[in-house]
C-alpha cells in the first residue's frame, strides 16, 4: 500500500512567520514522522510531504497526488 501523509502550509494559512512561530507552527512534522515509521514497519510505502518546507502550492499538491497515485492520503490538522 502506498500512503501519502501531508503537512499543510501553515504560514500560507496564518500569515507571517512571527505569527506562526508564536503558536508553534514552525516545526518539522514529527507526528507524521512517527506515523510514517509505524507505516513502514508494516511493509507499506510512506511519503511525508511537508508543504511548507517544499513551498508547495495547492495546485502543486494536486499535481503530486495525480502523479504518484497514493492508495491512502492522511492530512494533519491543528488549531492555533
Amino acid at each position: 500500500m502506498k500512503i501519502l501523509l501531508i503537512a499543510p502550509p501553515w504560514l500560507e494559512i496564518y500569515g507571517d512567520y512571527k505569527a506562526a512561530a508564536k503558536v508553534g507552527l514552525v516545526t518539522p512534522p514529527l507526528g507524521l514522522a512517527y506515523l510514517g515509521g509505524g507505516i513502514l514497519a508494516t511493509g507499506s510505502e510512506c511519503e511525508i510531504l511537508d508543504m511548507e518546507a517544499e513551498q508547495l502550492t495547492t495546485e502543486g499538491l494536486i499535481a503530486h497526488i495525480k502523479e504518484n497515485k497514493p492508495d491512502l492520503i492522511g492530512l494533519t490538522a491543528t488549531t492555533p
